[in-house]
């Protein structure tokens, strides 16, 4: 086969599909959206929370689409397990199995600023949090479970929800700890959106592979999937200047240091985190170059984009590509729109 009849092959297999749920934009809008990519034959949509509870979310998701997996990327840790085994399992029930929870933390000053947990010991938290809710999954009428971690117990639970069943379990992940435990124990795995190709390949797989030795696993174990900033016009440099504000806004978030770090973007980490730190918005923007908007989106024309996409699909199950943010919501909408026509163009010509 040729190397274009191969890259037409990963394409092909690659599942793809749009994130809704984003600042500025109506929910029935969002959920208008999401029929959109199913009329399109997309594969999935994702939805994040923040601006929206997810699993609400989705539950409608579940009634408008009947084909499209649904993911939550990600639901935040700040349900109980029981919480989360019957929200899981009543979306799975709404929309015929199609239903995959993405399972995650948030940022230390989201988690205990907003929603009072602590982060001490995430990875160590998120581990006991999946086996907890594995746990409720495997209860029955007549038969309760009781568990006990080290942050999370459950007495003498027993469900009552016609058709239970567990639901594959993802985990949204960023940093080496939580990778590998997506490794060794999840159904599936979500890479940040931050997290560049060259790093992913450089850095979170090796750590995936480091979790799958861990958990006796291998590569055919575990679904594999990255979300993504994408930013789409018929101009490069118009698409590089809607990604921008999106990937600015991450100088707010630490951890991501490492990352521009391995890419030599030192000096724009100065000053994104300069500017940060003032809380200036347009300096975190300015501070944006156009290496650090190749390098951590998928921002160009459909047809730079489907090249993109055809390195990701020899690495990744499925992608999720998520409109850039800092826009007003009718760009949003039209972004979304037009990573749909570009996705459904790639999947289908």
């Amino acid at each position: 086969m040729s190397s274009v009849g191969n890259e037409c092959h990963r394409l092909s297999a690659l599942r793809t599909g749009i994130v809704i749920g984003l600042p500025g934009v109506r929910l029935p809008e969002s959920i208008d959206l999401a029929a959109q990519a199913e009329a399109a034959k997309l594969d999935l949509v994702a939805a994040g929370e923040g601006v929206t509870e997810n699993f609400a979310v989705v539950g409608a998701l579940a009634q408008r689409t009947k084909r499209v997996e649904l993911v939550t990327s990600v639901v935040h840790w700040t349900r109980t397990p029981v919480t989360f085994a019957l929200g899981a399992s009543t979306l799975a029930a709404l929309s015929g199995g199609r239903f995959r929870m993405g399972l995650g933390t948030s940022p230390r000053n989201v988690s205990e600023r907003w929603y009072d947990i602590s982060y001490e010991r995430p990875v160590e938290r998120l581990r006991d949090l999946a086996a907890a809710i594995r746990a409720a999954w495997a209860a029955s009428p007549g038969s309760p479970v009781s568990y006990e971690g080290p942050f999370y117990r459950i007495s003498s639970y027993e469900h009552q929800l016609p058709d239970w069943a567990p639901v594959p379990l993802y985990f949204g992940v960023t940093r080496p700890g939580a990778i590998e435990l997506a490794g060794e124990v999840g159904d599936g795995v979500v890479f940040n959106l931050m997290l560049s190709l060259d790093w992913l390949i450089g850095h979170a797989l090796p750590a995936l592979d480091r979790g799958l030795v861990l958990g006796g696993r291998t590569r055919g174990d575990i679904d594999v999937g990255a979300l993504a900033i994408a930013a789409v016009s018929d101009d490069p440099d118009e698409a590089r200047e809607l990604a921008r504000p999106g990937i600015g806004f991450y100088f707010s978030v630490p951890y991501l240091a490492p990352l521009l770090d391995f890419h030599g973007f030192g000096e724009e980490l100065e000053r994104g985190s300069a500017a940060w730190a003032a809380r200036d918005e347009a300096g975190m923007t300015a501070a944006v170059t156009n290496r650090m908007v190749d390098a951590l989106s998928l921002a160009g024309t459909p047809e730079q984009i489907a090249h993109k996409l055809e390195h990701y699909a020899e690495h990744m199950d499925f992608v999720e590509l998520m409109p850039p943010l800092g826009h007003p919501r009718e760009v949003t909408i039209e972004q979304t729109q037009r990573i749909i026509a570009t996705l459904a163009e790639v999947k289908h010509t």
